[in-house]
């Protein structure tokens, strides 16, 4: 998996492309959702609207970031193209009332104050 990271008005955009799942797409995010928090970052989009596939290691993960900036009291949203693997995904496993979701990482990031 490759995660772009852009920064658009103090707001950290990563863009997940490819697997979000076991092994080295879990790793990845991990790691650097991991380092996004302990560098101070507390606003942060994920967006999903590239990734080809979740995996329950992948969705994990999603949650596990939820807890990370919760414990941190950071906000973090996704950005997800209705009728993506990703928009599938979350809705089947109901992952998607855990977070605000936007259609496009520009939405989510206008939605911070």
């Amino acid at each position: 998996m490759d995660i772009e990271t852009t920064r658009n008005r103090g707001v950290c955009v990563l863009a997940l492309a490819g697997r979000l799942s076991v092994g080295d797409g879990v790793e990845v995010l991990r790691r650097r959702f991991a380092d996004l928090l302990d560098g101070g970052d507390l606003r942060i989009v994920l967006d999903l609207s590239r990734l080809d596939h979740i995996d329950s290691a992948g969705i994990g993960e999603l949650v596990a970031c939820a807890k990370r900036s919760e414990a941190k009291n950071a906000v973090i949203r996704l950005a997800v193209r209705e009728g993506t693997a990703a928009a599938r995904v979350l809705g089947l496993t109901h992952i998607d009332r855990m977070f605000d979701v936007y259609p496009t990482a520009e939405d989510a990031v206008a939605a911070f104050p």
